[in-house]
């Protein structure tokens, strides 16, 4: 996972491309799209989620989710380490979603 700090002051921007600390560029979204991740499985380094359409979540990492608006919204039940909700703002474009973090970090999961 590639992570960056910037502004929340970002987020009101259109699409933009920023420094990414591996020397890369990251490109800031600017259209949300959460459904795009339905159906699909994130690969995360503690083990696969998928967001199954009924709206829960399978695999190693499992609970439920919900859309408001541009964020998914996830209630992680197991492991223990993830559990709780949090809703973040998400794109998804080819086999990457880019999430953005209540705290203004920019991460991408690969999808499959």
């Amino acid at each position: 996972m590639k992570h960056l700090a910037f502004t929340l002051a970002a987020l009101s921007l259109s699409a933009c491309q920023i420094a990414d600390p591996s020397g890369g560029v990251l490109e800031v979204p600017k259209d949300y799209n959460p459904q795009a991740l339905v159906g699909r499985t994130l690969i995360h380094e503690d083990g696969n989620l998928t967001v199954n359409p009924d709206g829960t979540i399978g695999g190693e990492i499992q609970g439920t989710w919900e859309i408001q608006g541009p964020d998914w919204c996830r209630t992680i039940t197991k492991p223990e380490k993830y559990a709780g909700t949090v809703c973040r703002p998400v794109s998804v474009t080819g086999n990457t979603a880019t999430f953005v973090r209540e705290d203004g970090y920019v991460y991408t999961m690969t999808l499959k």
